[in-house]
């Protein structure tokens, strides 16, 4: 799957949309198209 990550979390993670999921994505930059594969589902998180 590849996503383009928007932002970055307080830990240093990319963060992208994939079909209305946020998806977290360690190492990753603003603007990067990223292909990656899940590793975890959760229903919600905090």
């Amino acid at each position: 799957m590849a996503v383009r990550v928007q932002d970055i979390d307080v830990y240093g993670r990319g963060v992208a949309r994939d079909e209305g999921r946020i998806v977290f994505i360690e190492g990753a930059l603003p603007d990067e198209l990223v292909d990656y594969q899940p590793l975890k589902r959760q229903k919600a998180f905090s």
